[in-house]
């Protein structure tokens, strides 16, 4: 009977110090830029069975005083070569950032990171800024 006891409040225990918790209010903040995912493939040889492939990340941040440097875009693992930033309207301003899967023409592919999907900027003091990327629409696969 003792040991009922006794495992009954040990599993009480767990169970109570395991209670989820409500995530932290940046989680439920909704994300300040929208992003667009395209996969693309192409054939650079026409007699060669290799094809090229990879994933183009475009961010549009809609703000009138963008002072920020990207850096690089962490998507699936994989982070991207530096991205181009250009104004494109009226207070938007577009980050464009190529993630190389495989290739025979470019020595390098993207490297592998063990880390989130993000935007990695530096700002206007220098210091490193990431923010995290929860949500983005996919457009259909590209082949050139």
């Amino acid at each position: 009977m003792k040991l009922k006891i006794i495992f009954t409040i040990l599993l009480t225990t767990v169970l109570v110090s395991c209670k989820t918790t409500e995530p932290s209010g940046d989680s439920n903040t909704e994300q300040p830029f929208n992003v667009i995912v395209q996969h693309w493939f192409a054939n650079p040889d026409s007699d060669s069975n290799f094809t090229e492939r990879g994933t183009d990340v475009t961010i549009y941040f809609p703000d009138s005083d963008f002072t920020m440097t990207p850096e690089y875009v962490i998507f699936n693992e994989r982070k991207s070569f530096p991205p181009i930033i250009t104004p494109t309207a009226e207070n938007i301003f577009k980050v464009e950032a190529r993630i190389i899967l495989e290739s025979a023409l470019f020595h390098e592919a993207s490297e592998t990171v063990s880390q989130p999907n993000q935007l990695v900027v530096t700002n206007s003091d220098g210091e490193e800024v990431r923010m995290e990327i929860r949500e983005w629409e996919t457009l259909p696969a590209r082949y050139d």
